[in-house]
């Protein structure tokens, strides 16, 4: 039995080992440096100086539609600290997209095992797709990160065990909220939601649902 566990650690050891290389490996150089992030640079260099609002947050496609401000404010805290330096920013990222890996082990095997868990994270951790996503550090990656809390909680409260537990549901509406805050299209996640109140309408409490809003 320790064997194998052994055995599983080290896959999983060298599965991030692999994510972090192919999104660390020659990151200065290969930096995905384009007109939308050298506007967000901007906005966020006006915010500390005080020219702009620190409560809007970076533009959509449409004019008249901007998301929450905190992907600006992480970018105010990075920025600075680095003297304005991208790399800064596509190092954080780099951290947070070898995160998500372990964080999709995590709720992958809780939810179907350990073996689907490192089958998952492995090929998260190969797809080129997540790769770039990382190196174009902008708010949507942090929204992918968010989907794996937000997948835990919802089915968490789908499980007859659970007993509609509080937390459950505050969680799911935190982790729902954030992640339409990083990237509007994250609201394709709501139905969802809808359905899963839906399902439990007799056995939801007003009070919980109350908490998922606030949340």
């Amino acid at each position: 039995m320790n064997f194998k566990n052994s055995r599983h650690k080290l896959i999983l050891i060298s599965i991030i080992f692999i994510a972090a290389f192919l999104r660390f490996y020659r990151l200065p150089e290969n930096i995905i440096f384009h007109g939308e992030l050298g506007v967000d640079y901007l906005a966020v260099r006006d915010i500390i100086e005080g020219k702009r609002t620190a409560l809007l947050g970076p533009r959509t496609s449409h004019e008249w539609l901007y998301l929450a401000p905190l992907f600006y404010w992480i970018l105010a805290i990075l920025l600075p600290l680095f003297n304005y330096h991208p790399a800064a920013v596509a190092y954080f990222f780099a951290a947070a997209g070898v995160f998500v890996i372990y964080l999709c082990y995590k709720v992958v095997s809780a939810l179907l095992g350990r073996n689907t868990g490192l089958i998952s994270s492995y090929l998260l951790a190969i797809s080129p797709a997540w790769v770039r996503l990382t190196r174009d550090s902008r708010f949507n990656a942090i929204a992918a990160l968010l989907f794996f809390p937000f997948l835990y909680f919802l089915v968490k409260c789908l499980d007859k065990s659970a007993s509609w537990r509080k937390k459950y549901i505050f969680w799911l509406g935190i982790i729902l909220g954030l992640s339409y805050s990083f990237f509007p299209t994250i609201i394709v996640l709501l139905p969802s939601v809808i359905i899963l109140i839906l399902l439990k309408r007799k056995s939801i409490k007003l009070k919980s649902l109350g908490k998922g809003l606030i949340g």
